[in-house]
């Protein structure tokens, strides 16, 4: 809003030698109007006699002025103020959608963070269970070992494989700490210091699922309508379509209408200026090649092109992302649904081997290689779990959601 700053001005002169010598002063304030008109009023006086063509000369106590200037070509619709202010507004009202854009941004990234983190803690739990059954088994079999009913190669088999499971929780443990550190720059406490959760904080196993509640099309539409970057593209837009409508202008000849009355305070010593004076006239100036002005609206006319071209290409981007999204949501689904069945036909199978090995009907190893199964079915449904949720993040990410029922307050392009 500088450019409609009220401007204050003043000239002196004094004519110091010849047949006329006189000074003349004046003080002017102006006002530049949003419409790109301007009003100004002032003040002039002079003293001395000075010839009656003189436009200065004033009677003994000066006289007051008020005008008015009007753009008539140039500057009419718009000028260099009024599309500066524009693009400032733009400027201030692009921030919104940017701001929305990055809390998606954060909201994924911290999203994607916590489900690594519960899928990890998961994985321990299923590490420690591997580990506790081996270490349950132990006893057993060192008695049955005493009462030479297993050979003595069943329980250094046995105890290899405590060992072994030792290191996978190791690992999970570990894996589990690195998902806590991730976690933990996006989950604070009151005073912004970084909380590293432990596996206290993991929530009890989740079966809800959410599905896909809308056709394809509703949901590209609503994309279409929500993802901050169109809206944010819409106001480089706008600030193009300001420039280019600037160098239109600057195109133009600058045509000016100039309305100016004054009025005498005083009788003397002119008797010509005693009346009530009113001026209306006009300014034309058009410079012949004007090639700075036509650059300047070629290169705003090549910009706003460019803007359109990529808010097309960001459109067709945007309705990839939605269908890609929803491709992998429902893939994650199925997948969720078969690792569950996997991990129930898993455990039928570590029970019945089990029983069989209690009757005598199996072995250590077959017992292991059931335990296994069931871990590795366990952990594939960790990661099916995993996959949905995170698929579920990338889904809301691309409706530009910025969370569950968190919908940011924006500004609209109309």
């Amino acid at each position: 809003m500088g450019g409609f700053d009220t401007k204050l001005g003043g000239k002196v002169g004094s004519r110091l030698q010849g047949y006329y010598e006189a000074t003349t002063a004046e003080a002017f304030i102006e006002q530049p109007l949003a419409t790109g008109d301007s009003i100004y009023g002032g003040y002039r006086i002079s003293d001395g006699q000075l010839p009656d063509y003189y436009d200065a000369r004033t009677q003994d106590d000066g006289q007051v002025v008020l005008g008015v200037r009007v753009p008539l070509l140039r500057g009419r619709a718009t000028d260099a103020r009024r599309a500066s202010v524009r693009k400032a507004e733009i400027g201030v009202e692009g921030a919104v959608p940017e701001i929305a854009r990055a809390r998606i941004a954060f909201v994924r990234a911290a999203s994607q963070a916590y489900f690594g983190w519960e899928a990890a803690g998961r994985k321990v739990a299923i590490a420690r269970e591997l580990l506790r059954l081996a270490e349950d088994r132990q006893a057993g079999l060192r008695r049955g070992v005493e009462r030479e009913f297993l050979p003595e190669v069943t329980l250094v088999d046995n105890e290899r494989l405590i060992t072994q499971r030792r290191v996978f929780v190791t690992r999970a443990e570990r894996a589990f700490e690195a998902a806590a550190l991730g976690l933990s720059l996006y989950y604070r406490a009151d005073d912004d210091q970084p909380i590293v959760a432990g596996e206290a904080r993991l929530p009890p196993p989740r079966s809800e699922r959410v599905g896909l509640d809308e056709e394809a099309s509703v949901a590209v539409a609503r994309a279409l309508r929500e993802r901050p970057e169109l809206e944010r593209l819409a106001f480089r837009l706008d600030a193009a379509e300001t420039d280019r409508a600037l160098a239109e202008n600057d195109v133009l000849p600058s045509l000016d209408l100039l309305v100016e009355a004054n009025q005498a305070l005083s009788q003397g010593p002119y008797k010509d200026l005693d009346d009530f004076g009113f001026f209306v006239g006009g300014k034309l100036e058009l410079p012949i090649q004007r090639r700075a002005a036509r650059g300047r609206l070629r290169v705003a006319e090549l910009e706003v092109e460019r803007l359109r071209i990529e808010k097309r290409f960001l459109e067709e981007r945007i309705v990839n992302e939605i269908l890609d999204a929803r491709s992998a949501l429902e893939n994650a689904l199925s997948q969720l649904d078969a690792t569950e069945r996997n991990v129930v036909l898993a455990r039928e199978l570590v029970a019945a081997e089990q029983r069989a090995f209690e009757l005598g009907r199996s072995d250590l190893l077959r017992i292991q290689l059931r335990e296994a199964q069931l871990a590795d079915a366990q952990i594939l449904a960790v990661d099916a779990r995993l996959g949905y949720e995170r698929s579920l993040v990338d889904y809301r990410a691309a409706l530009g959601e910025s969370g569950p029922g968190d919908e940011p307050q924006r500004s609209r392009m109309r």
